[in-house]
C-alpha cells in the first residue's frame, strides 16, 4: 500500500521533513507531485533507522561523542605540562559523563556487568596532580581507555548509550513524558519503547486502513480515513492540550480535531527535521514545494551542525544565497531558551539580506556591554530588517555608545556599514543617494574632525558638538543640524561644502554619515584601509 502525504502547517511539515529523512536512508520514500510517498514495509526495523539518523545528525554536538573522541587525545598524550591540563579537563568530563542516569540504564545493553565494570574504574580515576609520577599517569590513562572501550565494544550497544544522549539532549526539545520519557519507562529498552509507543500502532493502523477504508472521520494531518481518537499534540512540547483530560477546551466537549496513529508517529520525527542545537534550534517553513522545504533544512542543518556555526541567522542567509533563493515568503520558526518564536520572511526582505550579505558579515562578533551582558549587533540589525524597522534608532544608539566611551568593540567602519544597510532597507540607494555620497561626506567628517582637535585641542569640547549633531538628527530637527553645523565651520573658519548642504537637503542619513566621520577612522580595521 503506498501512502501520500502532503505540507501542512510549521510543525507537521518538521516532521514531514524529518520522516522523509530518516527513510531516505534506505532510499524507502520519494516525492512526486508535491507528495511524499512511501510503502507501508519502510515502517518494517522503523525505530532502528529513527536512531540511528539522529545519532549521526547530532555527532557534532553529542556530549556521547566527545566521550568517545577523548580516545583520540589519549593515544596523542605527551608528558608536557598543557597536556597534563588537558587531561584533567578530560578527566572531569568522562567522570561526569559516565556517571549520568541517562548512561548508567544503558551499559548492561552492551553486555552483562558493564555497568559495574565501568562506574568502578570512574571510582579509581582521580584528577592528575604535580606530584604524581609518569607510572600513575600512565594508569589513569589505561583505566579512561578501558572505560570507553567497553562503551564502544559492540555498535548495537554502543547505539544505545549514544541514543540515550540523543534523546535526553535533543529529542527531549520536542516532545517528552511519552515512550522512554514515561516515568516508569525510563529504564527500559528505549528502541523497544520507541516501537511500542509510536511504529507499532501506526503499522497497525495502516493494516485496518488497508482492509477497511469506510473508517468515519478523517486524518487532520495525513487525510487518511481513521476512526476517532482521543489522542492529540500533547506529547509535542508546548502544542495542543490533552483532549481527555481537558474535555472542556473542546466545543461540547469533544474534540473535533482527530489525529491518526500514522500522524502520530511522523510528528515524533520533528528533531530529525528541525534543527537543535542545546536550547535553541531552527525551522524554515517554505511552502513553494516539498522538495524546496527539505532542501533548504538540510542545509541549514548542515551549516549549523556539521560546519558548526551557531549563527542561525547567518547560516540562513548562506543557504539563501547558494540557492539563489527568491522563490516567496516563508516563515522562520525559531527555539529560543525552549520557546518558540516566529516570524515572518518576505521576498523584499530576503533580497535585502542577500543584497547585505558581505557588510552584514563583517557586523558578526562585533558587540558592546550592557548591565555585564553581550549584546551584538549583527542580532540586533537582522531583526531590525526582518521586522522592517528602521535601522537608524539603533545606529543613533551605537553613536552614543561611541561618544560615552563605552565598552564595545564597534568601529566607525562598523557604524558606516549600519548606515549603509540602512540606506538599502529603506530603498533610497539608488533614486537620490548613492555609496559614494556617504564617503565623501564621511571623508568630510574625518577632515573637520582633524582640524577641530588642531585648533580646540579639546575632545570634550568635540564629543558635545557630536553629541548635539547626532540628536538633532534623531529628533530629525534639521534647522539645529544645520545651525550647530555651520557654528563649528565658522568656529574653524573654514567654508561649507555646498555639495554637503545640497545632499542633507534631500536625505538625512547624509547627516550620520557626518556624525561617523567626527567619531574618527579606525586604520586596524582592513575595509577602512580598502577605502583609502
Amino acid at each position: 500500500m503506498k501512502i501520500k502525504l502532503s505540507t501542512k502547517d510549521w510543525l507537521w511539515n518538521a516532521g514531514l521533513v524529518g520522516f522523509y529523512n530518516i527513510l531516505n536512508q534506505t532510499e524507502e520514500v520519494k516525492i512526486e507531485n508535491n507528495e511524499l510517498i512511501f510503502e507501508e514495509k519502510a515502517l518494517k526495523n522503523f525505530s532502528i533507522k529513527y536512531f540511528n539518523y539522529l545519532i549521526e545528525k547530532y555527532k557534532p554536538i553529542s556530549s556521547f561523542q566527545k566521550l568517545i573522541d577523548i580516545q583520540d587525545f589519549l593515544k596523542e598524550f605527551k608528558f608536557e605540562e598543557n597536556q597534563i591540563e588537558l587531561l584533567n579537563e578530560k578527566i572531569t568530563f568522562l567522570k561526569s559523563k559516565v556517571k549520568l542516569n541517562s548512561f548508567i540504564n544503558t551499559y548492561d545493553y552492551i553486555e552483562k556487568g558493564t555497568k559495574e565494570k565501568i562506574l568502578n574504574l570512574e571510582k579509581e580515576i582521580k584528577k592528575v596532580t604535580k606530584k604524581e609520577t609518569e607510572e600513575a599517569i600512565k594508569e589513569k590513562i589505561e583505566k579512561m581507555k578501558k572505560i570507553i572501550e567497553l562503551i564502544n565494544k559492540t555498535k548495537e550497544g554502543k547505539n544505545y548509550v549514544a541514543a540515550k544522549n540523543i534523546a535526553y539532549t535533543i529529542i527531549n526539545r520536542a516532545y517528552n513524558n511519552v515512550a522512554f520519557f514515561n516515568p516508569s519507562k525510563v529504564q527500559n529498552d528505549i528502541y523497544e519503547e520507541y516501537d511500542s509507543y509510536f511504529v507499532k500502532p501506526a503499522i497497525e493502523y495502516l493494516k485496518k486502513v488497508k482492509v477497511a477504508n469506510k473508517f468515519e472521520f478523517t486524518c487532520d494531518l495525513t487525510n487518511l480515513k481513521t476512526k476517532y481518537s482521543k489522542k492529540s499534540l500533547a506529547f509535542l512540547n508546548q502544542v495542543g492540550y490533552d483532549v481527555q483530560k481537558k474535555t472542556s477546551h473542546a466545543w461540547n466537549h469533544v474534540s473535533q480535531v482527530v489525529i491518526s496513529d500514522l500522524a502520530i508517529l511522523i510528528l515524533s520525527c520533528i528533531p530529525a527535521g528541525f534543527n537543535y542545537v542545546y536550547e535553541n534550534g531552527i525551522f524554515i517553513n517554505s511552502n513553494e514545494s516539498l522538495e524546496e522545504l527539505i532542501r533548504i533544512n538540510n542545509a541549514i542543518s548542515y551549516k549549523i551542525l556539521k560546519l558548526k556555526n551557531k549563527n542561525f541567522i547567518e547560516s540562513l542567509i548562506e543557504v539563501f544565497y547558494d540557492f539563489k533563493y527568491e522563490a516567496s515568503d516563508i516563515q522562520i520558526v525559531r527555539l529560543e531558551n525552549l520557546k518558540y518564536k516566529f516570524s515572518l520572511i518576505s521576498k523584499r526582505t530576503i533580497k535585502i539580506l542577500l543584497k547585505n550579505q558581505e557588510r552584514l558579515k563583517m557586523l558578526n562578533k562585533k558587540w558592546y556591554l550592557k548591565n555585564n551582558d553581550y549584546f551584538y549587533i549583527y542580532d540586533e540589525i537582522i531583526k531590525c530588517i526582518i521586522q522592517n524597522e528602521n535601522i537608524l534608532k539603533q545606529l543613533h544608539y551605537y553613536i552614543n555608545l561611541k561618544i560615552r566611551g563605552e565598552k564595545t568593540n564597534i568601529s566607525t567602519f562598523d557604524l558606516s556599514n549600519v548606515l549603509e544597510i540602512n540606506c538599502r532597507n529603506q530603498k533610497r540607494r539608488g533614486r537620490n543617494m548613492e555609496e559614494k555620497d556617504l564617503y565623501y561626506i564621511r571623508r568630510q567628517g574625518i577632515e573637520f574632525r582633524k582640524k577641530y582637535l588642531a585648533k580646540s585641542q579639546n575632545e570634550n569640547k568635540l564629543k558635545t558638538l557630536i553629541y548635539k549633531l547626532t540628536e538633532s538628527l534623531r529628533s530629525e530637527d534639521s534647522k539645529t543640524f544645520l545651525d550647530t553645523l555651520l557654528s563649528g565651520y565658522l568656529y574653524l573658519t573654514v567654508p561649507i561644502d555646498s555639495q554637503f548642504i545640497k545632499l542633507l537637503a534631500e536625505n538625512k542619513e547624509i547627516g550620520y554619515a557626518f556624525v561617523i566621520g567626527l567619531l574618527g577612522e579606525n586604520k586596524k580595521e582592513k575595509g577602512e584601509e580598502n577605502e583609502k
